[in-house]
Formats: C-alpha cells, sequence, structure tokens
C-alpha cells in the first residue's frame, strides 16, 4: 500500500517562492479491496502571490451515497471559486486579514452552502440521477 501509484492525488503547491503545500489523496485498504471509489477530495491552489487555499472534504462514506465523491470534489472547488472572488473583488482592501474577517462572517458561511447545494443541483441535471439518489441526498436538508 506505500506504492505511490495508488495516491489519487499527490502533489505538492508552492506560494511565492517561501510557502511549500505538499498533499496527498490516497484510497483506504478498504476501498481498494472492494473497489469503491474514495469519497474524500482534497485541493490547493494559489491566489495570486500570497493567498494559498488549502481545502479538505470528507464524504459521507457507505454504499448509499452513491455521489460522495463528487459533493467532495464540488465542495472544494466551490469554496475555492468563492476565496478567489472575494479576493479578486477586495480592491484596494487586498490584505489577507480582510479575506479571513469575510471567511468568518455567517454570510459567508451561508452563501457557501448555498452555492455547493446549487452546485450538486446542477450535477444531478447533468447527470439524469435518479430519484433515489436524490432522497438520500442531504440536498433536501
Amino acid at each position: 500500500m506505500n506504492d505511490s501509484t495508488l495516491y489519487e492525488s499527490l502533489g505538492t503547491k508552492t506560494l511565492n517562492n517561501y510557502c511549500t503545500t505538499y498533499f496527498a489523496r490516497k484510497k483506504g485498504k478498504s476501498h481498494v479491496a472492494s473497489g469503491t471509489v474514495c469519497q474524500d477530495y482534497c485541493l490547493v491552489e494559489n491566489i495570486g502571490d500570497d493567498v494559498q487555499v488549502v481545502c479538505v472534504a470528507d464524504g459521507h462514506g457507505g454504499e448509499a451515497y452513491t455521489k460522495s465523491d463528487k459533493g467532495s470534489y464540488l465542495a472544494c472547488i466551490v469554496f475555492f471559486e468563492l476565496i478567489k472572488n472575494i479576493r479578486n473583488n477586495c480592491g484596494n482592501r487586498k490584505s489577507t486579514d480582510t479575506l479571513v474577517e469575510v471567511l468568518r462572517t455567517v454570510d459567508f458561511k451561508k452563501a457557501y452552502i448555498q452555492s455547493w447545494k446549487r452546485a450538486v443541483l446542477d450535477d444531478y441535471k447533468s447527470e439524469n440521477v435518479n430519484s433515489k439518489e436524490v432522497a438520500q441526498s442531504i440536498i433536501k436538508k
């Protein structure tokens, strides 16, 4: 299980030559044995030369959640896009402190959840997901 070919994502991301983040996502033994997908996702991306976004999403787990891997992926992508948009629209207040202040607000958390749910619903529509899968989704909660 130490073979690096078993990693689903593996890499580094350097920010402005002074901060390097190492990341890896690897299937667990039970996923390998059963041939099931890993429902977790990680993303590391830079915004400009002073902000690095590190996002990890833990899937639901279990056979009933057939799209949980996609939900985890979308959770990270949506988070990164929101951060990037906020960062790019800060105007002359582009300090990382301003970004952190925005991220701590209830409004940001609500916007993130709403954006993620919208992305999941859009994905359902594009893949013609059956009603049983929709019923099992947390998107309705």
